[in-house]
């Protein structure tokens, strides 16, 4: 008779472990990422696909497709927005070691 095999199936598979980066996401400058939008799939770090989808929006806009160009000018927001938070948390982390 065994008494402890249930609780074995309890158990995690991590067994206690926990990640080093406490639920931080640590983002550097060139971290690649994989973009679906709407013309298809662009590969880049953040400014790179701010750039893509900037001139996307504006070709789009050009070429009079309006709703076109509200979407990918919102993927060229996105990219933006993560590109200010790399950009600030980097200054923010070479602020920190100046001080030290």
């Amino acid at each position: 008779m065994r008494h402890n095999q249930g609780q074995n199936q309890k158990r995690s598979r991590g067994r206690g472990r926990r990640s080093s980066n406490h639920g931080q996401t640590n983002f550097n400058r060139n971290t690649t990422f994989d973009s679906n939008g709407p013309d298809g799939r662009l590969r880049g770090n953040a400014l790179q696909l701010f750039e893509k989808y900037t001139a996307l929006a504006h070709d789009a806009n050009a070429a009079g497709e309006r709703i076109s160009a509200e979407a990918l000018a919102q993927f060229a927001d996105h990219y933006y927005r993560i590109h200010q938070s790399i950009v600030q948390a980097a200054e923010q982390h070479r602020r920190s070691h100046e001080e030290r």
